[in-house]
């Protein structure tokens, strides 16, 4: 779990691609931690912030290319990530579909 504190009052890009907004060109990685399968290191987390924007987002980054994820036959689920608002409670998800090393 990655956590941060902070105020933003403009919720103008909630939900919104931070790559087509413009908000990851010059955002910073407040947080960052290891996603772990048991002992298997599967990529990086990171709490992503723009000051320029004003918000924040989880980036999610794979070691290797999401195989059978989302296959009921392989009983493999995606990789999730999700970040909570501390002010509301908000929350927002990401997925790494099979075939994508981040989202």
């Amino acid at each position: 779990m990655v956590a941060a504190t902070g105020v933003s009052n403009a919720y103008t890009y909630d939900g919104s691609d931070p790559s087509s907004t413009g908000c990851a060109s010059g955002a910073t990685t407040v947080e960052s931690a290891t996603v772990k399968n048991s002992q298997v290191t599967l990529g990086t987390i990171e709490l992503r912030y723009s000051l320029a924007c004003h918000t924040a987002w989880a980036r999610m980054t794979l070691n290797q290319t999401a195989g059978a994820c989302g296959n009921s036959s392989a009983g493999y689920d995606c990789a999730h990530g999700f970040i909570t608002r501390n002010n509301d409670g908000r929350s927002y998800s990401c997925t790494i579909y099979q075939g994508q090393t981040q989202r």
